[in-house]
């Protein structure tokens, strides 16, 4: 148990640290991290996986993105720049640890998404690697984000604690104070907690089908959670028309996108939020880093597949390592 509320606490700090990291660098005049500024945290760290496995390994950098996440948290926390409450934070792992408990691990995870992680960890992105297995070319960012944590401290691998972390920052939404101004979305968040919970309280099979994922590294659920996310900032961004919202709307977005394509109707807030606003700034540095993250995606997509969105046939090409069109399709 200690072990495992020691890798928590990692998890949550190296993602505070680089969301104070990035908040710093894209938005020079702001101020302390918050509680929706965890999805910065994500979104970067995502970025710097992508960009890293495309030359190298992930293991070649796990050790020092833990401890500049680490440091920076530190240095934020002393600096009063971080305004999560972190023993709130720590205890949420807790709760959730307990929930949890005697998970088995998720089909698909042993399929493939620790096959997955594994070629992340220790190769860097490899041609045509989905001819090898179809699913290894299911390119999702949220594997690549972790494949950076895929390492064990005393034993146990800390991939299996990261949706922990995740869930314990979105339970947190409803709790922190602060967005409860927002009645509209507080609410619409509060009911999606509330039916997830009691979901899984109902489901004959243990925990349900939601909570039962806890644990394993996949993507299904992780997709959702960022989804309900991206549409309570979209219910928030409608009443305020404050564009902290809209910012974290865009990565909220990306990240759910890229998470699972089988969201992609996610982009639709983004085009509304959009079209009915006339102070979002289209050149901007977060909206030019975010354009460099889903070019970055797409490459990892095509040295994969030969395809830009994989599985879908129409986006696939023939390039000598590609898995092909016609195997595309038998795969759908």
């Amino acid at each position: 148990m200690l072990i495992s509320i020691l890798i928590l606490t990692l998890i949550t700090l190296v993602v505070l640290g680089f969301s104070g990291i990035f908040k710093f660098l894209i938005f020079s005049k702001s101020k302390s991290v918050k509680s929706f500024d965890f999805i910065y945290g994500i979104i970067f760290l995502t970025t710097i996986s992508l960009i890293s496995n495309l030359f190298i390994p992930l293991k070649k950098i796990s050790f020092i993105t833990c401890l500049v996440g680490l440091f920076f948290f530190v240095l934020f926390f002393f600096n009063k720049k971080n305004n999560i409450n972190i023993i709130k934070i720590l205890f949420l792992n807790i709760f959730i640890l307990f929930i949890c408990y005697g998970n088995e691990l998720v089909y698909d995870s042993g399929l493939y998404h620790l096959q997955t992680i594994k070629y992340n960890y220790e190769y860097k992105t490899i041609f045509g690697l989905s001819n090898l297995e179809p699913r290894l070319g299911m390119n999702s960012s949220f594997h690549s984000l972790i494949s950076i944590f895929n390492f064990p401290i005393f034993g146990y691998n800390v991939i299996y604690f990261f949706n922990i972390v995740i869930y314990s920052f979105f339970i947190n939404l409803v709790i922190d104070k602060s967005f409860r101004e927002e009645k509209t979305a507080y609410y619409t968040l509060s009911f999606s907690l509330v039916f997830i919970f009691l979901y899984s309280y109902l489901h004959p099979w243990k925990n349900g089908t939601i909570l039962n994922n806890i644990g394993s590294p996949e993507v299904d659920t992780i997709a959702m959670i960022f989804f309900i996310i991206s549409f309570v900032l979209f219910l928030a961004f409608l009443d305020s028309r404050d564009n902290k919202y809209f910012n974290l709307l865009l990565c909220c977005t990306m990240i759910t996108l890229t998470i699972k394509l089988s969201y992609l109707s996610v982009s639709l807030f983004i085009i509304y939020a959009f079209l009915i606003s006339k102070k979002i700034k289209i050149f901007s540095k977060l909206n030019f880093f975010l354009l460099f993250s889903f070019l970055l995606w797409l490459i990892k997509n095509i040295t994969l597949t030969g395809c830009l969105l994989f599985p879908i046939k129409q986006t696939c090409y023939n390039f000598i390592w590609a898995l092909g069109p016609n195997n595309v399709e038998n795969y759908n």
